[in-house]
């Protein structure tokens, strides 16, 4: 999404001095499909949405060296029930903490993410919902089938992956978004499940990283 995009550059540009804390938030409908409620089938809240977001972290700060989370209400006998909610917190090694919220709530509620990024010298953030000046979020009618998240309104973000990963193709470099991100992204994920599993927080050691990587 170009907002993000806008972000990163942001950050890298010093434009809010030393990143201390990020914050990041995404709801809509649950899925329909069955299996995304079973964990043991590669489904969750985290997999399947929150994940997105983790990617942004990883993106805006770098790697990270240990995840808490919580789940409410949680999974019972492989059942993830709706509505539920999630709450990530990532320590980067770079000392930057990073809040990520998700949600599934009921079906038809509209699709909003949010991000916030402070640091020593401002902040950088986007909200989806306040591309309106009014907005009531509520349940749509029950014909519609959006599920997807709302448009950049700058560009359509899946028309620029897909021009990205074309134009790599036919130049011959990595695109924009590696396997190494979604290895990462996904390593972080599966930390979050196991935290949540023990109640504790989960470090992540460069060298666990890279043996995820390999």
């Amino acid at each position: 999404m170009a907002e993000y995009r806008a972000i990163k550059a942001g950050i890298d540009a010093g434009q809010i001095g030393t990143v201390a804390v990020q914050r990041f938030s995404r709801s809509g409908s649950a899925p329909q499909t069955p299996w995304f409620f079973s964990e043991r089938a590669g489904g969750g809240l985290i997999r399947d949405l929150m994940i997105h977001d983790i990617d942004q972290a990883l993106w805006f700060a770098g790697p990270v060296a240990s995840v808490y989370a919580v789940q409410n209400p949680p999974t019972i006998d492989d059942h993830v029930p709706v509505p539920v909610s999630s709450h990530v917190v990532l320590t980067h090694r770079s000392g930057v903490i990073s809040h990520i919220h998700g949600s599934w709530v009921a079906t038809g509620m509209p699709f909003r993410t949010s991000v916030e990024v402070a640091g020593s010298d401002g902040r950088l953030r986007h909200d989806s919902a306040e591309e309106q000046a009014h907005r009531t979020d509520a349940v749509l009618d029950t014909a519609s089938t959006d599920y997807l998240p709302p448009m950049s309104a700058e560009q359509s973000p899946y028309f620029t992956e897909i021009a990205d990963f074309v134009a790599a193709l036919a130049g011959g470099r990595e695109a924009s978004v590696t396997p190494r991100d979604g290895i990462e992204a996904v390593a972080v994920a599966e930390a979050a499940y196991a935290s949540i599993a023990l109640g504790a927080p989960v470090a992540l050691t460069p060298s666990e990283a890279e043996e995820a990587i390999r």
